[in-house]
């Protein structure tokens, strides 16, 4: 179930459970085993290269330690924030790209 709004995500939520059954229990166990957080990370990786902000090939590798670096200290540098202000930019922009392609 994919809800796009607050509305829409509490009536997804009445659903899975009404639709309850072992054998979607057994498909949601294996989907939420598949969410470790190094796959969430390799997520946010393509979904920003994707988004066009490691475009760059020869700042990718500085781009994606300072990431890094947000991620592993909470007492972040000015150009820590900036990738932050870019990555948040860029996808965004595909956010609302997106929205504006459904129907």
């Amino acid at each position: 179930y994919i809800a796009y709004d607050d509305d829409a995500f509490m009536i997804l939520i009445d659903r899975a459970i009404a639709e309850n059954s072992e054998t979607l229990r057994n498909a949601r166990i294996a989907r939420a085993r598949q969410n470790t957080w190094a796959a969430r990370v390799s997520q946010f990786w393509r979904y920003l290269d994707e988004a066009g902000f490691l475009k760059n090939d020869a700042m990718k590798p500085g781009m994606l330690r300072n990431i890094r670096n947000i991620y592993s200290r909470a007492n972040l540098t000015e150009q820590e924030v900036r990738s932050l202000r870019g990555m948040v930019s860029s996808l965004t922009r595909v956010h609302l790209r997106r929205r504006e392609m459904k129907p």
